[in-house]
């Protein structure tokens, strides 16, 4: 694995160096790329084609996917959950 150091680098920036190490390591065993593949697979089965992809299911037991960073609303919304939509606040003159 040719990008290794620099994994190790980005990981490096949230991780201990022990926690690293061991990120490392379940990488390359196989149960966890076992799971990998199965979770992968389900999520094709599912319809899954692309990132961020969410399967949910809320306090009624529906479940539904949600696909894009532009769907966090929707998916909140689905899972009853309270929430506040982004608010861009203007400094001084309007630009336009």
């Amino acid at each position: 694995m040719g990008e290794l150091p620099i994994l190790k680098t980005v990981l490096g920036r949230t991780l201990e160096a022990e926690d690293v190490d061991k990120v490392i390591a379940a990488s390359e065993d196989k149960a966890w790329k076992d799971k990998l593949s199965q979770n992968t697979k389900e999520a094709l089965d599912q319809g899954a084609y692309g990132n961020p992809w969410f399967w949910v299911r809320n306090a009624k037991g529906e479940e539904g996917p949600f696909f894009g960073s532009d769907r966090w609303p929707y998916m909140w919304e689905f899972l009853d959950l309270k929430w506040k939509d982004i608010e861009v606040e203007t400094i001084g003159a309007s630009k336009m």
